[in-house]
């Protein structure tokens, strides 16, 4: 429902199959953590590939449906917390 609001076309459920597949990617960079034993070192290297998976997430949704800077900033908000916010309701 949010995304047919913020979405100025209507959204295909393959294209967003595939951005998110792309987006989350950059998970595999994860990998090394568990041969990291210094648990700083694992969280930094987990935060900065989260940020990035979003940014790669952001990145993709803004080109297929051709959305301004703010709307892209609204649906990946609204898409990482908005389970978690209607889930506490």
């Amino acid at each position: 429902m949010i995304l047919k609001f913020l979405f100025r076309k209507d959204p295909k459920p393959i294209d967003l199959l595939i951005i998110s597949f792309f987006s989350s990617v950059p998970g595999l960079l994860v990998f090394p953590v568990l041969f990291i034993q210094d648990p700083l070192l694992q969280a930094l290297l987990v935060f900065i590939t989260s940020i990035y998976a979003l940014i790669a997430f952001g990145s993709g949704i803004k080109q297929v449906y051709l959305l301004r800077n703010i709307e892209v900033v609204l649906v990946v908000i609204a898409l990482t917390f908005g389970g978690s916010i209607l889930g506490s309701v």
